[in-house]
């Protein structure tokens, strides 16, 4: 390598009006090379490599001629790139990163990186990590975001590598974005509109043992782990360039990670799903940064939504107009101030004002601009306090009626009952304490707080009723987070009853521990299409995912409220702390089918008491008669039309730890039956006009 004598051109496109310094890192122009970056150091310079060769061909200094503060900036052309000895061939392969008074480090707005191409490998932390100078072309083809509603999605959270990593995944490209793609056609299926992964960025998976640091996994239970005397970062939660997609997450023949990436995006906008990667920040970030990176995100990968974790600006990544047309999902949203509306998407007269969004918005700002439904806010609660509901607790149904209408106007609500730091939905209804021995920190680590109960036994068993007490307990789940308004968010694996053997705290376990253990397919059948059964009947039946939160009130007079509550006795629900019994009628006047028709009445009955209980039950309007669409006490989910009717429309008996749900249809021994279009126009009219 020879320090150059090519003096960079300072006279860019953009020098004139002082636009040089921007934008930071690399970018390719008509004419060459643009570059800038943040340096303390009084000798920055640029390394420039031919793919493959560890010397670097030449070093370019940074000048002060385009120094902004600490922002250094150059150009080079492309005819001084050839003067160098590169070649269009050689040029499109090279490579880069940059220098300074501290040693050599990579380019942190860096589009893809070299040298981190396998997982968990350290002999490769020892470079320091390049960034192509060229991306590979990609064709998008006619690709457009579905922009689905939060009202209408199904958010499925997934590890890219633990999803598919397994061999029992039946999938080519294993533990990859292409692995994902391989699975579209099962999440089409199952009817998931969305998918969330979790940080897919390149982060460092390898954590160096500090000195006097105790409790590492053993090699054998922490893949990978035992050749650093470290441990594994599986999740990804710490710092990483966040530009890049993780280089390790791709097939290994022609690492593309930017392109492949892209094309998990583009194959899921084809099946009419959405993609939402999570990004992590610890706080040293600056939102200029943060924003940057959501930014490019939103405009290279057409990616349909964020997920924030850590330490964000949320109100400055809400207020900001780039991210204007996706969702933004985070741990909470303030709601907006007094006279106030947010998203903020354009300005006048000095203010932001959201009726600069104009025609050009994207399809989310433009439905629901004003309301702030493109906001998702992570619900925790709904969690600790349906799962308490279910194991028995006291004192829990004002929690439960709350969290089954909970969707405020300024933010969807996002509703889950496992996710990646505590149990699997198996694990919560097997195990009534962690069980983190794997992890090699004497079980200290992960939460204590599981509000989970195991049935009758820790772990695997074989005792019948324990394991049908199991099945309906998932069952009960399931149901409850269905027809529950918001949005509903599926641990990947939950669906058939994936287990991490009792570990809440799997983030170094790359192992079969984390992986998804797809034979649970098979042996959970009719878990599986139960959960599936209950995502196609809320997708047809708005009552359970409506786009405003129920008032509890009948405003047209129809006869019913559109939400009501109800105990063992009709219209009088009963609150006393030892009570586990709710019923929850749904008007279907007020919510309105794809078909643009009044939906159907609805009753839903839940006793989470481990005896039975008798329950009068409301009457539906008259003509019509209750149906029995479902009880977990059974097998199956019944469609409308099978439904049975209910012999006795007075009382319904319901078995210990058990929902039903009802259906309003007419009732075979009438013919009479009363016309519901006035009020239904009635309400469809009212919402038009607020």
């Amino acid at each position: 390598m020879s320090d150059s004598t090519v003096q960079p051109d300072s006279q860019t496109d953009s020098a004139a009006d002082g636009r040089s310094i921007f934008p930071m890192g690399l970018t390719v122009t008509d004419r060459g090379i643009h570059l800038s970056l943040v340096s303390a150091g009084d000798h920055p310079a640029l390394l420039l490599y031919r793919r493959n060769e560890a010397a670097p061909l030449i070093k370019i200094p940074f000048s002060g001629a385009e120094r902004q503060g600490l922002v250094w900036s150059m150009f080079l052309s492309f005819s001084e790139l050839f003067a160098i000895g590169f070649t269009e061939e050689t040029l499109q392969s090279a490579e880069y990163h940059f220098a300074d008074d501290r040693g050599s480090f990579p380019d942190p707005f860096g589009l893809a990186f070299s040298g981190r191409d396998s997982w968990g490998r350290e002999e490769q932390y020892g470079a320091v990590l390049r960034s192509p100078v060229f991306l590979k072309p990609f064709d998008w083809g006619e690709d457009r975001r579905p922009g689905l509603p939060f009202s209408d999605s199904v958010i499925y959270r997934l590890h890219v590598r633990g999803f598919t990593k397994s061999a029992t995944s039946g999938v080519v490209q294993r533990g990859s974005f292409y692995g994902v793609i391989e699975k579209i056609p099962y999440l089409k299926a199952l009817g998931i509109t969305t998918v969330e992964l979790l940080p897919c960025q390149e982060f460092e998976e390898l954590m160096p043992r500090e000195a006097g640091q105790q409790g590492f996994p053993s090699a054998s239970d922490a893949a990978s782990a035992g050749k650093t005397g470290g441990r594994l970062n599986y999740w990804g939660y710490t710092k990483a360039y966040h530009f890049a997609p993780k280089a390790s997450y791709c097939r290994r023949k022609d690492r593309d990670p930017a392109g492949e990436f892209r094309l998990l995006v583009r194959e899921l906008h084809r099946a009419g799903m959405e993609l939402i990667p999570e990004f992590y920040f610890d706080g040293s970030e600056d939102i200029a940064y943060v924003l940057a990176v959501l930014r490019y995100y939103a405009r290279f990968f057409h990616v349909d939504g964020v997920r924030l974790s850590g330490h964000v600006d949320t109100e400055a990544v809400a207020r900001d107009p780039y991210l204007a047309d996706i969702k933004l999902i985070a741990d909470g949203w303030s709601p907006p101030k007094p006279g106030e509306r947010y998203p903020f998407f354009g300005m006048r007269n000095g203010e932001l004002q959201p009726e600069a969004v104009g025609q050009h918005a994207g399809a989310m700002a433009r439905r629901d601009c004003g309301g702030g439904r493109r906001l998702g806010s992570c619900n925790d609660g709904f969690l600790r306090d349906i799962r308490r509901y279910l194991k028995g607790d006291e004192g829990l149904l004002q929690a439960l009626i709350y969290h089954t209408k909970n969707n405020p106007r300024h933010a969807a609500v996002i509703n889950y009952l496992a996710g990646t730091n505590g149990f699997t939905l198996m694990d919560a209804v097997s195990y009534d304490v962690k069980h983190n021995e794997k992890n090699g920190e004497d079980n200290r680590d992960g939460t204590d707080e599981n509000f989970s109960w195991n049935c009758g036994a820790e772990g695997p068993t074989r005792r019948k009723k324990v394991l049908e007490l199991r099945h309906r307990q998932l069952k009960n789940a399931f149901l409850l987070l269905f027809l529950s308004q918001g949005t509903p968010l599926i641990l990947a694996g939950d669906e058939f009853g994936n287990s991490q053997s009792g570990n809440n705290n799997a983030y170094c376990q790359d192992n079969a521990l984390s992986w998804l253990d797809w034979k649970q397919q098979k042996k959970e059948a009719a878990l599986l299409r139960f959960v599936r059964d209950c995502i196609a009947f809320r997708r047809r039946h708005p009552a359970f995912h409506m786009e405003e939160e129920p008032r509890l009130l009948d405003p047209d007079g129809c006869g019913i409220p559109d939400v009501s509550y109800h105990g063992t006795r009709a219209w009088q629900p009963e609150f006393e702390p030892w009570r586990r019994q709710l019923g929850v009628l749904y008007s279907g006047h007020y919510a309105q089918t794809t078909e643009g028709t009044a939906d159907a009445s609805f009753y839903l009955l839940c006793n989470m008491h481990w005896e039975p209980h008798e329950f009068a039950l409301p009457h539906p309007e008259r003509g019509m008669a209750w149906h029995l669409l479902v009880s977990t006490a059974e097998e199956g989910f019944g469609r409308e039309e099978e439904a049975r009717c209910l012999a006795d429309q007075q009382l319904y008996v319901m078995p210990e730890r058990s929902i039903a749900l009802m259906i309003a249809r007419p009732d075979p021994n009438h013919s009479e039956s009363r016309s519901r279009k006035k009020c239904y126009t009635g309400a469809m009219n009212r919402k038009k006009e607020s």
